[in-house]
């Protein structure tokens, strides 16, 4: 059995240890459920765990399939090119296509380009996420 705290945990904690790999400099996190400083980096992710309610599957102990998707926001220098938003981009995507087998099932991850907003150039991926709940 999984709680959403657990599948938060799981998935963020993957996320994250993937980042750390990218470059010299680890580019900051900015996770939904924590405030920021206030300062606006250089280059940067949103990440954002959003889960919905469960669909039953089975009768008995009763079984839910909890689902809901992981969106990473990765803004990185408009001035710079594209190369290094596509670096962590696919470290990114990466994270979630070789994840290791848990307690949750990373599916249809997705890339966005969004562009340039001014200072920026933004790119979301999302990637659809489910586990077992019993109750």
């Amino acid at each position: 059995m999984t709680t959403l705290q657990e599948a938060r945990s799981e998935t963020n904690t993957l996320f994250h240890t993937a980042w750390g790999g990218v470059g010299s400099e680890i580019t900051p996190i900015f996770w939904d459920n924590i405030p920021g400083d206030g300062e606006e980096p250089d280059e940067y992710v949103i990440a954002q765990f959003q889960s919905s309610a469960g669909e039953i599957q089975a009768l008995g102990p009763t079984e839910f399939v909890q689902r809901g998707i992981f969106i990473a926001q990765i803004f990185t220098p408009s001035d710079k090119g594209s190369l290094r938003n596509d670096t962590l981009v696919q470290t990114a995507i990466n994270a979630f296509q070789s994840a290791p087998p848990g307690s949750v099932r990373y599916l249809n991850p997705s890339i966005i380009h969004v562009g340039n907003d001014g200072k920026f150039f933004q790119t979301n991926i999302s990637v659809e996420f489910e586990y077992r709940h019993f109750v």
